[in-house]
């Protein structure tokens, strides 16, 4: 970490509060339920995704008509597999509509359960009652884990590349419209597609829902996933490891999964994870194994004491297998304890004495477990577990607790995405005025509005035109209480609101860092003036007590007792270069100081640390340039791990300026270290490379060999280097590849390439590769102009009919670009 102390992080998004809201309304009494019943599934239900954070939007800014991805109702994927007839018929509906790359599969009989005694009398499963989905008439429910490049791709929309889908298999007709209505409310349906619903606007943050069949639902937070889930039948799915793990489970329990450890590891590492979150109890589990662990499984017939099954495959010797399953043995036994006092500290002590029976009696239950060995392959099975009600009924309780706490994370995420937006429209308001947001004065300097009034036409790229409209209303010469400014501030934006905001207040906690010694208490105006540097100043913080709005007052910061007036607990933060802070009570008093104030000289760049640690250094860090490339890359070469990546992380900060030369540095010095054994490392240095590519003048041949990766992240990094070489030699590679990467191809294409797409496309039309020929007329649709139709006329005629179509659509597109 690069703040000692301060705790940084980036959005964090648990899927597993996603995932639950689905299923409770499929046939789940209550949210809480919905916990339970998935938390036996598997830690990979829940995924704490970083890093950044913004408005999801996953179009780009051209959407290619894709005409083969139109949905067809298709028998399950051929899958091969030796087992059983029986097993066979049921692990093939079960994977029926999971690609072959997904990352994690998760299954629920609902109808299996509840043929076990006591189970359908469970209080809260309600078998007849308000839900579109009883849980007796639900055959199976899965939820899979899937990469997206595009959401990689596109920082807008979370950037972490994860996504999830689900399949809800009934054995009645599925109420369509009522399902939608409820789980992704506003949907419309897609044009001539009776079966497909669209959100009205394009989002991860809800539903595309489609009914492949009348007793099947398919649903994703992202279209193209949704999509893709539907037609698996275009292309043959391979027998992935991930498939492979997931046959080894029992067909007759009531929750199998299936997780492809080695690979999703690789994207909690690159997001730089870390373990101190006491309330991620899946990542604390995730992050005890190693790469070497390559798949995980699991089975749970909780009618059974001995139906509990884990197996981890690794890469290594029993020796490996036994080492890793111990680990994570003794992770979940943390985790279990960590969640307890989690639960302590977020819900008050009044409850500690049911919260820590309820997690001793988990603990119980895992403690005695031991893994068997056969060669490179641990086995965990249990001889003792509680079986049906009992079960369900502890993992119940844990899961109303961990929804209470849910709820506040939700607002504290709330939070901390006000302050990431802030950050950064304070950069895009300097990019267009070339200073920092100010409390409007008049002209004998008299205070009138707030900085949060100036900002409004930035805030409305992300939140909408509201904004925009708001602050036109503004008499900008007038005060804040004037009687036309005052009932204006009755309409604060939502950007505003924290966790501690009531829903109609005019009030907010979001406040700039004044006084003596600070950036807007001694009115710079200019990042330059800020000489500790943007990583080191603080710009905004969560305070205790709120301030209207648009009133010109904010946190005046205290330098004898640096906590006073901060929010209680914990205050989230934003330093100048957009990263935010987490300030708590034990907080070093010295760190708040150093980071309020601009110009005392301290530093906590990961440069500064180096330079005192190395002791090889005469130059002072006050008297070097922030973002030293000759430094960084001394880091990156001879420092420790976390050091590495934090050097690396430092060179992909939007604020850091470099010359054409030190780029250029930066290129040469790194490139040598993508042929590393370590995927991370590998891939924090693809990420470095990305960035500067251009203006470093990288040869996108050197990383041709990185082209198959075998882990997404690294060759989505790759993909931005081809786009930022301009070469249309690197369309033929961005046109093909593997079916995880479509949607980031197509977007370097479109968004890096453009018209130099085109010039790379043209040779393709007389390609002997169908899928080439096909493709390059889409390009050109999207790119071209009228001087290539000629060339796509003779594809009028070509052999394949869908590359005819194509032609027929893109010549009618670019001879009439209007319509």
């Amino acid at each position: 970490m690069r703040y000692p102390i301060v705790n940084l992080r980036r959005k964090s998004h648990h899927l597993l509060t996603v995932s639950v809201g689905v299923l409770a309304r499929c046939g789940v009494h209550s949210r809480s339920h919905a916990i339970c019943l998935m938390m036996g599934v598997f830690f990979t239900t829940g995924c704490q995704n970083q890093p950044s954070d913004a408005t999801p939007n996953e179009s780009p800014k051209k959407q290619a008509p894709v005409s083969d991805r139109q949905p067809k109702e298709q028998d399950s994927p051929k899958i091969n597999t030796d087992s059983p007839p029986d097993v066979s018929e049921t692990i093939s509906r079960d994977l029926k509509f999971v690609p072959d790359y997904a990352l994690a599969v998760a299954v629920m009989r609902p109808t299996q359960m509840l043929e076990i005694p006591d189970v359908a009398t469970f209080p809260g499963v309600d078998l007849q009652g308000g839900n579109p989905i009883k849980p007796s008439n639900v055959e199976r429910c899965a939820l899979v884990l899937l990469p997206d490049s595009g959401k990689y791709f596109d920082g807008r929309s979370g950037g972490n590349g994860l996504t999830l889908g689900f399949v809800v298999e009934m054995n009645v007709d599925a109420p369509q419209q009522k399902l939608v209505n409820q789980l992704s409310p506003g949907a419309e349906r897609a044009k001539g597609k009776e079966d497909i619903y669209w959100p009205r606007e394009v989002s991860y943050e809800q539903l595309s829902i489609a009914f492949p069949d009348k007793k099947t639902m398919v649903a994703a937070f992202g279209t193209v996933a949704m999509l893709e889930m539907l037609n698996l039948e275009k292309r043959p799915q391979q027998d992935s490891r991930l498939f492979k793990a997931y046959r080894q489970n029992d067909p007759q329990a009531q929750f199998a999964a299936a997780i492809d450890v080695d690979r999703l590891r690789h994207f909690y590492d690159l997001a730089n994870t870390q373990l101190s979150d006491k309330s991620d109890f899946a990542s604390n589990i995730l992050l005890s194994l190693s790469h070497r662990t390559k798949t995980a499984s699991l089975s749970w017939d909780i009618s059974r004491p001995d139906g509990f099954s884990l197996q981890l495959d690794t890469d290594g010797d029993a020796t490996v297998a036994k080492e890793q399953a111990l680990q994570l043995l003794a992770a979940t036994q943390t985790a279990v304890e960590n969640t307890q006092q989690y639960l302590i500290d977020e819900l008050g002590t009044g409850q500690q004495t049911e919260i820590t029976e309820v997690t001793r009696s988990l603990s119980n239950m895992v403690e005695p477990l031991e893994p068997e060995m056969n060669e490179a392959t641990a086995i965990v099975n249990s001889h003792k577990f509680p079986v049906a009600n009992e079960t369900l009924q502890r993992i119940a309780k844990l899961a109303a607790y961990q929804v209470a706490v849910l709820r506040k994370r939700a607002m504290r995420f709330q939070t901390s995405y006000a302050f990431a937006i802030l950050g950064l429209q304070m950069h895009n308001y300097n990019d267009v005025y070339a200073k920092l947001p100010q409390n409007i004065v008049s002209d004998d300097g008299k205070l009138l509005l707030s900085w949060r009034v100036n900002l409004l036409p930035y805030l409305g790229e992300f939140g909408g035109s509201e904004e925009v409209k708001l602050y036109k209303k503004f008499h900008l010469d007038e005060p804040w209480d004037s009687p036309h400014n005052k009932p204006l501030s009755e309409q604060m934006p939502k950007i505003f609101r924290t966790r501690d905001s009531t829903p109609d207040a005019n009030v907010t906690h979001l406040q700039a860092v004044t006084g003596p010694g600070t950036v807007f208490g001694e009115g710079i105006e200019k990042f330059e003036q800020i000489t500790d540097g943007l990583p080191n100043t603080l710009a905004f913080i969560e305070t205790q007590e709120p301030v209207i709005w648009t009133k010109p007052e904010d946190f005046e910061f205290d330098h004898d007792q640096p906590h006073n007036g901060l929010r209680p607990g914990e205050a989230l933060g934003v330093l100048f270069n957009g990263q935010r802070v987490e300030l708590k009570p034990e907080t070093d008093d010295e760190m708040i100081r150093h980071i309020a104030l601009f110009d005392d000289g301290g530093q906590f760049d990961v440069e500064s640390i180096w330079w005192k640690r190395s002791g090889s250094h005469t130059v002072e860090p006050k008297q070097r340039k922030a973002g030293d490339p000759d430094l960084l890359l001394e880091v990156v070469q001879d420092g420790m791990r976390d050091e590495k990546r934090a050097a690396l992380n430092r060179l992909t900060d939007y604020d850091l300026k470099l010359k054409r030369s030190d780029a250029k540095k930066v290129v040469d010095g790194l490139l040598p270290l993508v042929k590393t054994n370590d995927p991370n490392l590998r891939g924090w240095v693809l990420e470095v490379l990305a960035k500067w590519a251009k203006r470093g003048k990288l040869d996108w041949k050197q990383v041709e060999p990185l082209f198959d990766d075998p882990y997404e992240q690294n060759r989505w990094q790759v993909f931005k280097i081809l786009g930022a070489s301009g070469d249309p030699q690197v369309v033929p590679i961005l046109l093909k590849g593997r079916p995880e990467d479509t949607r980031i191809r197509w977007n370097v294409i479109y968004e890096r390439l453009g018209k130099v797409a085109v010039e790379g496309a043209l040779p393709l039309l007389k390609s002997a590769d169908e899928e080439l020929r096909f493709k390059a007329c889409i390009v050109i649709a999207n790119e071209g102009d009228k001087s290539q139709v000629p060339q796509l006329r003779p594809l009028l005629e070509d052999d394949a009919e869908r590359v005819r179509n194509m032609a027929k659509k893109a010549i009618e597109r670019l001879e009439n670009p209007e319509e």
